[in-house]
């Protein structure tokens, strides 16, 4: 037990406060139930949702995954460049 529980429990004791009238529970889920409004009930079709994977024809899949890499840029040296440069470096372009 925590040192706040042990306080409660010194406090106010082992005694539950709360009181429900007798019977309170018996028909609570009938009487919550007619008080909710009517809806319509709506079936969907789990069949009908197709993934992306089962969309797409498989000779696409296999063309993307088989594709030769685009060439390289000037755009992706520079970044290279960049990314590779010393921190606090001014000139980029020659980093090694």
């Amino acid at each position: 037990m925590t040192r706040e529980e042990n306080i409660l429990k010194e406090r106010f004791g082992k005694q539950n406060p709360f009181k429900v009238p007798d019977g309170y529970f018996d028909h609570l889920t009938e009487k919550i139930m007619e008080n909710l409004p009517e809806q319509e009930v709506r079936v969907i079709d789990i069949r009908s949702r197709q993934t992306l994977w089962q969309k797409m024809p498989l000779r696409k899949i296999a063309a993307a995954e088989t594709a030769p890499d685009p060439p390289e840029t000037s755009a992706d040296r520079m970044q290279d460049a960049f990314c590779h440069a010393e921190p606090g470096s001014r000139n980029i372009m020659h980093a090694s």
